[in-house]
């Protein structure tokens, strides 16, 4: 591939009908097919350095001093909106990290590799019996007998419907 050359998307294997370009990285060089809009790249940068570089705003660099409590604006810090950001330590593990401020208090006290382990559902004890799922969502099958939907549980609907049947006919006659 020449640098510059444009092709359709068709000839590449994309969808639509826009063009592309191949074109390399402003940053690091690698070369691969972006959208051209406007006779320009969509995009300068690959997806690689596109993360790396928005880690890098969202961290202080390495070494930098930052005073727990220490408030700023999310334009600041390189976010979108108009919020404040805490640079607050997580109360399980101590991991620094900025959070956002909501009435003065820190949005979230613990991170969120710690919110993943201490959040988990724990699996239920099988000596528990039976799960409870009111309101059940029955299945009937064509011998009136039904099974709930979620928690499996069986279910007689003919003995059901007999009784019915029974209670209307004696309060009609």
């Amino acid at each position: 591939m020449n640098l510059d050359e444009i092709r359709k998307a068709g000839e590449l294997g994309y969808k639509g009908h826009n063009s592309y370009i191949w074109h390399s990285c402003v940053l690091c060089g690698r070369e691969r097919w972006t959208e051209l809009r406007k006779g320009r790249p969509r995009h300068t940068i690959c997806s690689s350095c596109a993360r790396i570089t928005r880690r890098k705003k969202k961290r202080p660099a390495a070494g930098a001093a930052m005073n727990p409590g220490e408030v700023k604006k999310a334009g600041e810090l390189g976010y979108k909106g108009h919020n404040s950001y805490v640079w607050h330590s997580c109360t399980l593990c101590g991991r620094e990290r900025w959070t956002e401020l909501r009435k003065g208090r820190p949005r979230h006290t613990i991170c969120s590799s710690c919110a993943k382990t201490t959040h988990r559902k724990k699996e239920r004890p099988v000596t528990q019996g039976p799960m409870l799922c009111p309101p059940h969502y029955w299945l009937v099958d064509s011998e009136d007998v039904g099974r709930c939907k979620y928690c499996g549980q069986v279910r007689d609907f003919g003995e059901l419907h007999r009784k019915l049947t029974l209670q209307i006919a004696t309060e009609a006659g």
